[in-house]
């Protein structure tokens, strides 16, 4: 897996005019820089916030101060009891 960071004002047709590739996962903003320049056979995956990628042990003992995505790639994802779900839950709507 690749991962490239763009400029937030960046024309991206100006620097490339075809994206080809299996897959990409990006935010709304940055779909909405791209769509014109993917590929038809490109799958494309929109989320929400920082994406973390989980393939080991992760443990989720704090609230979060930002929106977050995790792909839990076989790994295990632990709740701790000092997370409050509450908080969790306002944040997702």
């Amino acid at each position: 897996m690749a991962e490239i960071e763009f400029e937030e004002n960046i024309d991206f047709q100006n620097h490339i005019e075809c994206l080809i590739c299996d897959k990409v996962i990006c935010d709304e903003k940055t779909y909405n820089m791209i769509k014109d320049s993917l590929s038809d056979e490109v799958e494309v995956e929109i989320i929400k916030g920082r994406l973390i990628n989980n393939k080991g042990k992760m443990v989720m003992s704090e609230d979060l101060e930002q929106e977050v995505t995790i792909k839990n790639m076989g790994g295990k994802l632990i709740f701790n009891e000092n997370l409050n779900a509450d908080n969790l839950e306002k944040k997702r709507k």
